[in-house]
């Protein structure tokens, strides 16, 4: 009986997977380096990594992940969750936490939950046990709060929102109110207006508290608060509740929108007035909504920085299942005030 030693060398060749001690044979180094390597660990040589990845290329090689977890329940698997909320829109927040957990080696599965604080958390506790993930993102708040590891997952939910999915935290920050009205009194703006996002957000009520607070510090007149709710109809019923004050010219030379729905009616609103922006009235929005740049005039917005909000949740997850330290925080705003056409000098009457 005569024995190919090709075809024992060669897996694809023999007709089966190939398995790590392949992957080890051709790399030239042992199974326990190739493991190593699988399981993220780090430490080894530029060139030892090389070859282990060449020959994986080569072989095709696929882990084992049932076997490997059930030896060392590492699946090299996250998984981000995030509410089935019609309201709530986490491209760019979820995007930037996938990016970081692919940079660290793990593939990720984004899930969508429904239910109330209480029934995410069910739901977060029954992926915990599947053994299938080695770390669970929440972006929706549970009724455990962050959760730390269960039945050896690690867990954690952001601090960004709350249970209804309002923003908490550095999302919820007014301070950018202030360099907004700050900005436009030094363009000369004395008499402002502002539109009010829900207020049931804490945002709403933040941007509130600081648009009064600046208006108040700065000398400045507050002509108009119209009570809004996020939606377009609120900056057309702002414009109108101006016109009421005075039909001739704006009320207010300055208005601050909730969002930039709410400033892109306003606008619409005021042309259809015959009041132009910026030359009558200066409007800003909120959320740098990708249109807002496209609109003439282009809007004057505040944008959030969504990537840095997932990317740090992304990353204190990866530390957490490596027992490494926790990323540090970065220091400042997540938010930033871009200044477009919509904003300009006051009117000189």
């Amino acid at each position: 009986m005569t024995h190919d030693t090709a075809t024992a060398a060669d897996p694809l060749a023999a007709g089966r997977s190939a398995t790590l001690r392949d992957v080890a044979r051709l790399a030239g180094v042992s199974h326990q380096t190739v493991s190593r390597y699988l399981r993220h660990n780090g430490g080894l040589k530029p060139a030892t990594v090389q070859a282990i990845e060449a020959a994986i290329a080569e072989l095709d090689y696929t882990p084992n992940l049932i076997a490997r977890s059930m030896r060392t329940r590492r699946t090299g698997r996250l998984a981000i969750v995030f509410p089935g909320s019609p309201v709530w829109s986490p491209g760019r927040l979820i995007g930037s936490a996938v990016q970081v957990a692919h940079d660290a080696g793990f593939a990720v599965e984004v899930v969508s939950v429904e239910g109330d604080s209480a029934e995410r958390a069910q739901r977060i506790r029954e992926l915990a046990v599947s053994g299938q993930f080695e770390g669970i993102l929440s972006f929706a708040p549970t009724a455990e709060g962050a959760l730390g590891t269960f039945d050896g997952t690690v867990v954690l939910a952001s601090a960004d929102y709350d249970d209804r999915m309002r923003t908490i935290g550095g999302l919820a920050d007014g301070a950018p109110v202030a360099d907004l009205v700050e900005g436009l009194a030094t363009d000369g703006h004395r008499r402002f207006a502002h539109i009010t996002g829900d207020l049931a957000f804490p945002s709403a009520r933040s941007r509130l508290e600081v648009f009064d607070a600046t208006v108040r510090r700065l000398g400045l007149e507050r002509v108009l608060v119209h009570d809004g709710d996020w939606s377009a109809q609120s900056g057309r019923d702002a414009v109108d509740a101006l016109a009421e004050l005075d039909p001739e010219r704006p009320a207010a030379t300055a208005l601050i929108a909730a969002n930039d729905v709410v400033a892109a009616a306003a606008i619409r609103a005021a042309a259809e007035r015959g009041w132009r922006v910026p030359h009558d009235l200066s409007v800003t929005g909120w959320d740098d909504h990708a249109l807002g740049a496209l609109l003439s005039p282009a809007l004057t917005t505040v944008d959030a920085d969504y990537e840095r909000i997932g990317a740090e949740a992304a990353g204190r997850v990866v530390a957490a299942i490596r027992s490494q330290p926790q990323p540090p925080t970065p220091e400042g705003s997540v938010h930033r005030v871009i200044w477009r056409e919509s904003t300009g000098p006051a009117p000189q009457y």
